[in-house]
């Protein structure tokens, strides 16, 4: 076993770990598990894929990993040596596998892992008699991304088609990068950059609405628009696909009168460094900007100097959370307990099939919050066949009505837009 500091991205997913009250930690796995259905190579046995999970352990120290110190000021990660792999194995019966195994990954991460026990994932197979065959995954966050998860799924087909072994750097790797001397412009830069936020933020003054109650609620409205098409309507506005849908977001929050924070917080995927690129490991972490758009400024007008601020937030979007924190409290006086948060989120399904649109299409669902949310707003848009606005919303007085009434604003935002580009 060796032991290690954690990289940015682990210590900023242990502490939002931290952060959840401990009678909701049973719950916590439908926050930080990422489930994955992979389809294997036709007439692959249950020891064939344990065999290449095993070599895919073995090249990939994350998948071999525990944490300790939850809580602590200096907690570690340890690396054990390469071992066997535990793996699940369920037969289907004809044509039901995909809807096994997308069941089976569910089933995995709604389960809390112990990360001081247990490695950050599991996993199952699942065969049918014609052969097919598909691997039911659960990833914990602290270990890998989207990104880094992509690239596992790519190393485990070229082990199965006897490619040459891949060695991507690890967590441990990038945490001794981000504590060596070579790093040390990029924290003075992220220092700077959270101090400019914390200084705009402070002048901000909202309280919740007195009396109204608390509800946690979560919907999705699925649109008849395809990513292609909305990323076509950036590029004609002079800006990106996040510039754009950052616009929506918060113009129909201005709109419904619903801007309960300055800042909005979006993911960075941290992956612009060569080292991070190739990665096995989280990058990824949420940086602000301040959104000071008025909902009476066009559209283009925003998403353009959204799309800029986004630049300059992914830039310093990799930092280290407990600086940035100590900064926020000891200078500036910020409580992060005490003030609501935005959340905004874009993410697309590369390789979905191109799909026509229907702009006039909607289906709103929803569905439960299972876990303690953070007071405020989480917006997300899914980019699969077709475009799905999702928000989640705990504050006072935002129920079901609000929630509905922001996505449908953001749904008439985008086809305006689309339909002002078109003619």
């Amino acid at each position: 076993m060796e032991m290690a500091p954690l990289s940015h991205g682990q210590l900023y997913i242990l502490r939002g770990m931290e952060r959840h009250p401990p009678d909701q930690r049973h719950n916590i796995g439908i926050t930080y598990n990422l489930d994955q259905v992979w389809t294997l190579p036709p007439g692959i046995t249950a020891e064939g894929a344990r065999d290449a999970l095993v070599d895919l352990a073995a090249r990939n120290e994350v998948l071999r990993t525990t944490y300790h110190g939850i809580g602590e000021k200096r907690p570690r990660q340890v690396v054990h040596a390469a071992q066997t792999v535990e793996l699940q194995v369920l037969r289907a019966a004809k044509g039901d596998g995909a809807a096994l195994a997308a069941a089976t990954a569910d089933e995995q991460c709604v389960r809390e892992m112990d990360l001081t026990r247990e490695f950050s994932w599991r996993a199952a197979v699942v065969l049918e008699r014609d052969g097919s065959a598909r691997l039911a995954l659960c990833f914990h966050h602290i270990a890998v991304d989207l990104a880094a998860i992509e690239l596992l799924r790519q190393d485990l087909h070229g082990i199965l088609q006897g490619a040459p072994g891949v060695r991507r750097p690890s967590p441990r790797a990038v945490a001794e990068y981000q504590t060596s001397p070579g790093w040390a412009a990029r924290d003075r830069s992220a220092t700077a950059y959270f101090d400019g936020v914390f200084q705009r933020m402070s002048r901000w003054t909202q309280s919740a609405p007195e009396g109204a109650p608390t509800e946690s609620v979560m919907a999705t409205l699925r649109t008849g628009i395809s990513p292609a098409t909305m990323k076509k309507c950036a590029v004609g506005h002079a800006t990106s696909a996040t510039g754009l849908l950052l616009a929506v977001f918060t113009r129909a929050l201005c709109r419904l009168g619903a801007m309960i924070h300055p800042a909005v917080h979006i993911m960075s995927a941290n992956r612009f460094d060569p080292l991070f690129r190739g990665a096995i490991a989280n990058q990824a972490q949420f940086v602000p900007i301040i959104s000071s758009g008025d909902q009476d400024d066009h559209l283009e007008v925003q998403g353009e100097r959204l799309h800029r601020d986004s630049l300059l937030a992914y830039r310093n979007g990799c930092y280290n959370p407990d600086t940035v924190r100590a900064l926020r409290e000891a200078k500036h006086g910020l409580d992060a307990h005490g003030e609501p948060t935005i959340f905004f989120n874009y993410a697309e399904n590369a390789s979905a099939s191109p799909a026509s649109d229907d702009l006039g299409m909607t289906e709103l669902s929803w569905a439960p919050v299972r876990i303690a949310a953070e007071p405020g707003l989480y917006g997300y848009v899914w980019g699969g066949r077709r475009i799905s606005l999702i928000l989640r919303a705990s504050w006072p007085g935002f129920g079901r009505d609000r929630v509905e009434q922001a996505l449908r604003l953001m749904h008439e935002e985008l086809v305006s837009a689309i339909s002002r580009r078109a003619q």
